[in-house]
């Protein structure tokens, strides 16, 4: 499960990626979109 984060630099996301035999979360910063029932849009990574 993905959640939105905020800091003072923005919006972020961590996402599991695979590295060799480990996996390790990275964070991404985004933009938010249009928000729905607990969904939202990922306008820019």
């Amino acid at each position: 499960m993905n959640a939105i984060k905020e800091s003072i630099d923005g919006k972020y996301v961590y996402v599991a990626e695979s590295k060799g035999d480990k996996t390790v979360a990275k964070r991404i910063g985004v933009e938010i979109g249009q928000t729905y029932n607990g969904v939202a849009e990922i306008l820019k990574d």
